[in-house]
């Protein structure tokens, strides 16, 4: 028979079948020379390559992988013999032709110590299975997904102590090696990050893209067989000293306990792995506390002329257009970009209302931040919190056409001045949450929106980082009919003039009211009663329920 007669396939079987136990002797490698001829020049192999590469591949089709173990047993011959064929498996690695597999593997240099695997690479099995030119079939390139899924596997495996630490480490630069196509690895390299953390960004990027997220002693348990090596890892991600910090490539977003600190890659890092690919991701988050323009409910406000003008004023500079120049211009003056505004004043005037109106008129999404929840009994995690608040919008800001509001409500009690008592932990937290809020707001390039009942107690420091400070008074007499007439039009003047002389309630009282008066119409089905309506004022006041009156019912 010819050989160009003879496929591949049917080479690879005939020798095979020829030297299996075959102990590679010549005295029982007879009748194949036809077989050999075609396999070693579809291959470009010596002999000994080709005895090797059909031993790989006979074996693989049976049992995925060939260890050390199957290739003694698939010849028949001891682990001292095998010795002699690792430079022509270096070779055909070299080729490309066999690749080393996860399975439960490690670095080369330990596979005649029981813990290497090889295959064929699958492009090669291909060609074979389908009897095609090897030069038509071309080698698929990873991609960022499957680098870091493969990272993970392995990760996975030396959790199950098929791979010890150091192999694995070993095995992931091999895995660079052979993926520098992948400009991402580059880059984390001229960082100067050492594998351990450049394994760990790729193990955060694989949560990352299933959409979980990283648990920090999960995962380094994963990578380290050593629970001291473990543990000094996480020691020094808890107290931001790895060299992932100080490039900013990832952060700690939660955890009140050790077992349950959770990291996440930065919005630098994000981009440095998926690129153009992280719009796609970005769409489908959401951010937490996050109110869109269009779903605020207009509603017309009254204030004193000094307090409309104000507002007026920062509505027009929120204005898109005008935001966009005004920043422009801003930073061409080398002045801080963004725009922070604190509205104070009592209960019930508007401040909070306000800013949504600002945001619905400007057509910006607003952000809603409770500072108070911020305020964790853990230590060192309410910074952390904080410093999350901002990345989070920063973020939010690259993926809006529109920058939002980030909105402090309530914002007293870490805007409040500084503590003095070195001495308690509290106190030391409290002021380095209002540092780091002093920092921000210096650096401030977006929409900051405070509110606050207490400007007296209002720190002196944030005072100038402010643009814009609006004091809300309760209406004046003039501003609360217009709040009355907008609310119940049916008032006559007669009980108007009575109301509004007798009581002087804010806009939010007024709107309280208002509720009672809709809810008893609802409950009742009885239409405008003027003098319920005043028995609600009386006892809106807790210092006017003493008088013990019933009210809206007999």
């Amino acid at each position: 028979m010819r050989t160009n007669e003879i496929n591949v396939l049917t080479a690879i079987t005939k020798i095979g079948s020829k030297i299996k136990s075959s102990k590679l002797l010549k005295s029982n490698l007879k009748g194949i020379n036809v077989y050999m001829k075609v396999v070693c020049d579809h291959f470009s192999l010596s002999e000994i390559e080709c005895y090797l590469f059909v031993s790989t591949f006979i074996v693989q089709m049976q049992d995925d992988a060939m260890e050390l173990r199957d290739f003694t047993r698939f010849l028949n011959i001891n682990s001292i013999d095998a010795i002699q064929y690792k430079p022509h498996f270096e070779r055909m690695i070299e080729k490309k032709y066999l690749i080393s597999t996860s399975r439960t593997g490690a670095r080369f240099s330990t596979f005649f110590s029981g813990k290497k695997a090889f295959k064929v690479d699958e492009t090669i099995v291909e060609a074979i299975m389908e009897n095609k030119p090897i030069s038509i079939i071309q080698k698929k390139q990873m991609d960022v997904y499957e680098f870091n899924q493969q990272v993970s596997d392995l990760i996975n495996e030396r959790d199950h102590n098929d791979i010890d630490t150091a192999d694995l480490f070993e095995m992931i630069k091999d895995l660079e090696q052979e993926n520098t196509h992948l400009e991402f690895i580059n880059e984390l390299i001229n960082f100067r990050l050492d594998i351990e953390d450049r394994t760990l960004i790729y193990e955060m990027g694989d949560d990352f893209v299933t959409g979980g997220f990283t648990s920090l002693n999960i995962t380094l348990k994963d990578i380290y067989g050593n629970v001291r090596e473990r543990m000094a890892r996480s020691r020094e991600i808890l107290d931001e000293e790895n060299p992932l910090f100080m490039v900013k490539l990832i952060s700690i977003t939660d955890g009140s306990f050790h077992n349950d600190t959770k990291i996440e890659l930065t919005e630098k890092s994000q981009q440095i792995l998926f690129g153009e690919d992280l719009k796609l991701f970005q769409k489908k988050q959401s951010i937490q506390n996050v109110i869109k323009s269009k779903d605020i409910q207009s509603k017309e406000l009254f204030f004193e002329e000094s307090t409309k003008l104000q507002l007026d004023f920062i509505s027009n500079s929120l204005n898109q257009e005008n935001f966009l120049e005004l920043q422009t211009r801003l930073k061409s003056n080398n002045l801080v970009s963004g725009v922070a505004a604190v509205f104070y004043g009592g209960p019930g005037t508007g401040k909070s209302e306000s800013a949504y109106q600002l945001a619905k008129e400007t057509g910006r999404d607003i952000i809603a931040v409770d500072l108070s929840n911020t305020k964790s009994m853990w230590f060192g995690q309410s910074e952390k919190k904080i410093k999350e608040i901002f990345t989070d919008y920063y973020q939010a800001c690259q993926r809006c056409e529109i920058k939002p509001i980030l909105l402090f409500n309530e914002a007293d009690g870490v805007l409040s001045k500084r503590t003095e008592n070195k001495n308690s932990s509290t106190h030391q937290t409290e002021n380095t949450i209002q540092n780091i809020l002093l920092e921000e707001f210096e650096k401030n390039q977006g929409i900051i929106i405070a509110t606050t009942n207490l400007e007296k107690n209002l720190d002196a420091a944030f005072e100038r980082r402010f643009l814009f400070k609006v004091k809300f008074e309760k209406p004046t007499t003039e501003v609360r009919k217009q709040i009355w007439l907008n609310k119940m039009s049916w008032i006559s003047d007669e009980v108007l003039n009575q109301i509004v002389e007798r009581f002087n309630f804010s806009g939010g009282e007024i709107d309280n009211i208002f509720r009672k008066v809709v809810m008893h119409e609802v409950t009742t089905g009885n239409g405008h009663d003027s003098s319920l309506l005043l028995q609600f004022c009386d006892s809106e006041k807790f210092e006017n329920q003493h008088n013990g009156k019933k009210i809206g019912y007999s």
